[in-house]
C-alpha cells in the first residue's frame, strides 16, 4: 500500500481550508493533532482539567438534545414525518374531483352538495 507524505503544514492547509474556507476536515485535523502529539513525545501527556473544563465534557454535546438523540436523527424523523403528511395530503380529492361529484349529485339534494353550494356564495 503506497503512503503519502505531507508536511504538518500542508496537513494544517487540508484540515482548515477545503474544500472551502472555514470547513474543516475533521479527519485531517484529527491526523494532525496525533502526528504533532507524537512529534513531541506527549501523547502520554495527562491534561489537569480545571473544574470549568470537566463541566463542559460531562454536558451533553451539542449535536445531541437532552432525549439522546443527535440532531441529525430529529431532522431525518421530521424529514420522515412531512413526507407521510405530504403523502396524506396528495391522496385527497383535487379540486375537480370535488367539483365533480358535487356537480353529479345536483339533481339531489346531499350533504356534500349543499356545504358545497354554501362554500361558492
Amino acid at each position: 500500500m503506497a503512503s503519502s507524505s505531507y508536511t504538518l503544514s500542508q496537513m494544517v492547509d487540508l484540515a482548515l481550508g477545503t474544500p472551502e474556507v472555514g470547513s474543516v476536515n475533521f479527519n485531517v485535523l484529527h491526523t494532525l493533532l496525533h502526528r504533532l502529539l507524537a512529534h513531541v513525545d506527549a501523547g502520554a501527556v495527562k491534561a489537569e482539567l480545571s473544574e470549568a473544563e470537566r463541566q463542559l465534557l460531562s454536558t451533553t454535546p451539542r449535536n445531541s438534545t437532552g432525549d439522546g438523540k443527535a440532531a441529525y436523527h430529529q431532522l431525518e424523523e421530521k424529514i420522515s414525518k412531512l413526507d407521510s403528511d405530504l403523502t396524506a395530503l396528495k391522496a385527497l380529492p383535487s379540486y375537480s374531483q370535488l367539483k365533480g361529484k358535487v356537480a353529479g349529485e345536483q339533481g339531489g339534494a346531499t350533504p356534500v352538495s349543499d356545504m358545497w353550494n354554501i362554500m361558492s356564495l
